[in-house]
């Protein structure tokens, strides 16, 4: 099959590299700094047990230079869900020759605003749990190698399940759109806007009682609103999200902290997560939101009250937009937590 893969980030050159080597044809659309080091360089994906090159991609700054050139099976999107406008209105001149869309945003809404330009039956909902980090520019490694899933109306769907399958990445089917973005939005709460907002790593927070009991509260808020919708949690490739929800709500805050604490702490561990990094580059741009801002949103349609995702996503926003100092909070969870006592 031929792809364009929208970005070259982790996950961007993550999966487009593995796609390449397994003799897809990948064309890469990559920031205009990054064009000329990615063709020098080749693609880096590092595992385990083996380093794998790929030498001399195909790559682009211009998406219209690339559609002038090829014609795609589909469309892969790895850029973060605040840019997705952006590749829309360059993506809109070719609407009839895109067959497929399918998006790897974090968080929710991303497929709505392309289902609206480019007609819903195209876009393939995707997420990723596997763990990969970006070395450099054009270089990657697979930390923890767990799966994806794909939901979509269109059949093409099956077709790039088999071919994704074959490349290595363990795809799975989820019938329903809704229940895939919205349980993969619950497991990117953890640990995420605290983190940034405090400075404290994953494990820090999982560690300290009040903070632990702020996160669970995250989750059922976003839990409410999913039940209230009529969403379903699913288990997630490599992420038993059903029974750790589960844990969340019938089990006391102090033996969820002993038992769950150590299991997340684990899986995030001292790695900063995505709204952290993004904050201190000086980023104007965050994917909250996309995510505790989806929460609230809802909560709002649905009349449900969502006070710890409200406060998240507030005080993540003002710091981003300079209207709080990013080091207000800095390792002081009670200055924060007293916001919403």
């Amino acid at each position: 099959m031929k792809f364009l893969v929208i970005g070259t980030g982790a996950i961007g050159i993550y999966l487009g590299g593995n796609l390449a080597l397994n003799h897809h044809n990948v064309v890469f659309i990559a920031r205009k700094g990054s064009v000329n080091a990615i063709k020098k360089a080749g693609l880096e994906i590092c595992k385990k047990k083996e380093k794998i090159h790929q030498p001399f991609p195909s790559v682009f700054s211009n998406i219209k230079e690339a559609f002038g050139k090829n014609n795609f099976d589909a469309v892969i999107i790895t850029v973060k869900a605040y840019d997705v406008d952006q590749v829309i209105v360059q993506l809109k001149p070719f609407i009839c020759e895109i067959k497929a869309l399918v998006c790897f945003q974090n968080g929710v809404g991303t497929e709505e605003k392309f289902g609206c330009v480019f007609g819903k039956q195209k876009v393939i909902s995707g997420i990723i749990t596997s763990s990969v980090s970006r070395l450099s520019v054009g270089s990657v490694r697979l930390e923890k190698d767990r799966g994806m899933g794909l939901s979509s109306i269109n059949k093409v769907v099956f077709d790039l399940i088999d071919v994704f399958n074959d490349a290595g990445f363990k795809t799975k089917y989820y019938e329903k759109a809704q229940d895939l973005k919205w349980s993969k939005l619950v497991s990117n709460l953890f640990a995420n806007a605290s983190s940034a907002i405090l400075e404290m790593t994953p494990k820090e927070i999982f560690s300290n009682p009040r903070l632990f009991e702020l996160e669970m509260a995250q989750i059922k808020e976003a839990m409410q609103v999913m039940k209230s919708r009529g969403w379903n949690i699913v288990n997630l490739p490599g992420i038993p999200l059903k029974l750790l929800t589960r844990m969340i709500e019938s089990l006391p805050v102090e033996l969820n902290q002993a038992i769950l604490g150590k299991i997340l702490a684990s899986g995030r561990g001292e790695k900063m997560p995505s709204f952290y990094i993004d904050l201190v580059r000086g980023s104007l741009k965050n994917e909250v939101e996309y995510l505790n801002g989806a929460v609230v949103q809802e909560g709002e349609k649905l009349n449900i009250p969502t006070p710890v995702n409200r406060l998240y996503n507030q005080v993540l926003t003002e710091m981003i937009h300079g209207n709080r100092n990013i080091g207000e909070f800095r390792h002081n969870p009670d200055k924060l937590i007293d916001l919403i006592s």
